[in-house]
């Protein structure tokens, strides 16, 4: 077997390998002798069937697969031994195609990765982390959101406004006066961007009791006939009844959602029981987390910039397009000018990767099962600081999470990583 690299260009080069019959036909000979002992093929006992039968049979088969792993391993071999990181995949040198089973000289265009120096920078890195001051009227907002979330609707006796929830007698007329016979329904509706304007103009202002003439085809934007019958005049699919599009309103009820007081009752709903003088703190405390996580973000996009910039890492960017553009769709849509703005980020996200790695390995830096629950859960009570749940009860949602998910788990496990990398730094 011989494996070499022949440059393209910086980072950019073609990976040669040549296979020698004796690199894989031993290994070819005994998968197909294996596959002989087992082959449960009709008219031949097991172990029976020619060997020239099982050839024809799965020879080629066999071959690839052979030669796939033959392939795969020496690659990684080479980079161990050379000291290279490939990025990206490989990609097969052949102007039809994949290379064909036969053929035991196989050429990949690949990309290599630059060598990354981190102790030669960190002294020259400089990153601004940020800290948001919660305001009192910032406290005020969530408060004010909080009494949003938890009103409730309540009869009252004012005047329609707007997202009022008003229930109307509707009462089908002919010539102004209402028809005998004629149909009539209960209905309701929230005044909000839903009505028209004009049906809305008639609405705002009145009271309970109040009558007011209009079309009620004309009572909502987007229903249509069907609607209008199943939905304001409660018309049975079989009820062909026609009628006239004017008809008397009178309002029977108006509901609005009403704030609760923001007192010790309402907090001891939400968070649990607690002194009504730490309402305020508590919630001041939930928005210092919300941000501080916000903040590190930020730093992060700003340290992972830095650092691609003060690294000066030379990536093969010919290499990266052609490999993105052949493997992602996504990639594939993207004009020119938007493909080459996205992959400088894409580099700065490459960059940070191989810093990562050699944070990793540099200082022996582990994540441990109990690191991923206390992610999960700091993720968790972010999300919903509102529970008021037993620590027990958390460690369980997350216990849960990272069992349920493959996917979701390495990913927890990639975000650890990475804060602990950033922590590090």
């Amino acid at each position: 077997m011989d494996i070499s690299l022949h440059s393209i260009a910086p980072q950019h080069a073609n990976l040669r390998l040549i296979l020698e019959p004796k690199d894989y036909e031993p290994q070819i000979s005994q998968e197909l002798k294996s596959l002989r002992k087992k082959a449960n093929i009709k008219g031949f006992r097991p172990g029976t069937v020619p060997e020239s039968m099982i050839k024809n049979l799965y020879g080629a088969a066999v071959r690839g697969e052979v030669l796939n792993k033959l392939i795969n391993s020496a690659i990684e071999d080479y980079q161990k031994n050379a000291d290279v990181h490939f990025l990206g995949d490989l990609l097969p040198v052949k102007d039809d195609g994949e290379p064909s089973l036969d053929q035991t000289e196989f050429v990949f265009e690949v990309g290599i990765a630059p060598k990354v120096d981190l102790q030669k920078h960190l002294g020259k890195l400089t990153v601004q982390r940020h800290k948001v001051n919660i305001s009192e009227s910032r406290i005020e907002e969530e408060v004010n959101y909080i009494l949003e979330r938890f009103a409730e609707n309540a009869e009252v006796s004012e005047p329609v406004s707007e997202t009022d929830l008003v229930e109307l007698e509707a009462q089908e007329l002919s010539n102004g006066l209402v028809k005998e016979d004629g149909v009539k329904s209960v209905f309701t509706v929230i005044v909000d961007s839903t009505l028209t304007p004009a049906f809305k103009d008639l609405l705002i202002g009145k009271e309970v009791n109040a009558s007011f003439h209009g079309d009620i085809t004309q009572v909502e934007h987007d229903m249509d006939a069907k609607g209008v019958r199943k939905y304001f005049l409660k018309l049975q699919d079989d009820d062909h009844r026609e009628f006239e599009n004017t008809f008397n309103f009178t309002i029977v009820k108006i509901s609005r959602k009403v704030k609760p007081e923001f007192n010790k009752e309402l907090y001891a709903k939400i968070f649990g029981p607690d002194t009504e003088e730490s309402m305020r703190i508590h919630i001041k405390e939930n928005l210092e987390l919300y941000y501080e996580s916000e903040c590190n973000k930020i730093f992060e996009i700003d340290l992972i910039k830095n650092l691609h910039q003060e690294m000066a890492l030379t990536f093969p960017d010919a290499f990266l397009k052609k490999w993105l553009v052949l493997s992602y769709e996504e990639w594939q849509k993207k004009d020119e000018h938007t493909l080459a703005h996205d992959l400088i980020h894409f580099k700065e996200g490459l960059a940070w990767q191989m810093v990562r790695k050699d944070i990793v390995e540099q200082n022996d830096i582990k994540v441990e099962y109990e690191d991923m629950i206390q992610a999960v859960i700091k993720q968790f009570k972010t999300m919903y600081g509102g529970i008021n749940f037993p620590e027990e009860s958390w460690r369980q949602v997350a216990q849960n999470a990272l069992s349920k998910d493959k996917d979701k788990a390495q990913e927890y496990y990639l975000n650890v990583l990475n804060d602990k990398s950033i922590e590090w730094l």
